[in-house]
């Protein structure tokens, strides 16, 4: 008999789990908008890494990375975990 949580056999617990941190921090942001839900779901903790642009000969790159924590964030992964047991 198969789990109950699990969608598919070969889907790995992290990759469940790092889905559902992403969506709780993309439905974080979203409830953000609006007035009665952003004092709960302000940001926590954030971090990011920006490189600006580095011109070289030929091209010209740039990396930008950033991570926003909030209660979707924590909620997400609380369900993630759930899913993947």
């Amino acid at each position: 008999m198969a789990k109950v949580g699990a969608l598919s056999p070969r889907v790995p617990g992290w990759m469940l789990v790092l889905l559902c941190l992403m969506m709780g921090t993309f439905l974080g942001k979203l409830l953000q908008i609006f007035s009665l839900s952003a004092p709960l779901f302000r940001d926590l903790l954030y971090f990011g890494v920006d490189t600006g642009r580095v011109d070289l000969m030929a091209f010209s790159v740039g990396f930008s990375f950033r991570m926003d924590f909030n209660l979707g964030t924590f909620i997400g992964g609380v369900i993630g975990v759930w899913i993947a047991k």
